[in-house]
């Protein structure tokens, strides 16, 4: 598992706004020398893969983001990252998990032998369905995905040990969250994503 740990590795590249935008993602598999490269949009004439801003990437962004927070911060990154309601990054994550490999996003991670997509093994949920008291939980697989091995980048500045960049843009990212609409809600699930459900869990 140790070399699998070291060879999974994640470079996030973010644009500087106050609504700031993830616009390239670059995996690197395990035992894989060839990286996965995603661009923001939905027609490129490159060998990138296109992925759409939405809530499902801005809520893996998120947990990413924080992961590489709490490590820096001294925190354990084996807690849950992120909690809250259907309408909370969470309950994206979750939504975005069920639907297998029928999703884009899933192609920016690639998957394994069997077809398995490597995002099921570097995401943990708890309480997915929303059937059990509590919220529902998102969580870095550390053994598979370590925060160490994710490097965040900001107009092209790696920012992944500088603390108040990494808080200022978990901040952004968790106000300009837009949860979708609840199929089974005639209005939004829980209101504003300033709810406070939607929220990073805090670290003491």
């Amino acid at each position: 598992m140790s070399s699998i740990k070291q060879q999974t590795r994640l470079e996030l590249y973010f644009g500087s706004s106050e609504t700031p935008g993830l616009y390239r993602t670059v995996f690197h598999p395990p035992r894989s020398s060839k990286p996965i490269v995603g661009m923001r949009g939905t027609t490129l004439h490159t060998a990138a893969l296109p992925f759409i801003w939405g809530p499902a990437a801005q809520s893996l962004s998120l947990l990413f983001v924080s992961a590489v927070q709490a490590r820096v911060q001294g925190n354990p990154v084996t807690m849950p990252i992120l909690e809250g309601g259907s309408a909370s990054p969470a309950g994206a994550l979750a939504r975005l998990l069920k639907k297998r490999t029928t999703s884009w996003l899933h192609d920016l991670f690639g998957a394994d032998a069997s077809g398995r997509s490597l995002l099921h093994r570097i995401v943990i949920l708890g309480n997915a369905r929303g059937k059990q008291h509590g919220p529902t939980t998102a969580t870095l697989r550390e053994e598979y995905l370590s925060s160490s091995d994710i490097r965040v980048f900001i107009d092209g500045e790696d920012i992944s040990s500088n603390e108040p960049e990494l808080a200022r843009l978990t901040a952004q990212l968790m106000e300009s969250y837009i949860p979708r609409r609840n199929p089974r809600e005639s209005a939004w699930d829980e209101g504003a994503p300033a709810a406070a459900e939607d929220r990073i869990l805090e670290r003491s």
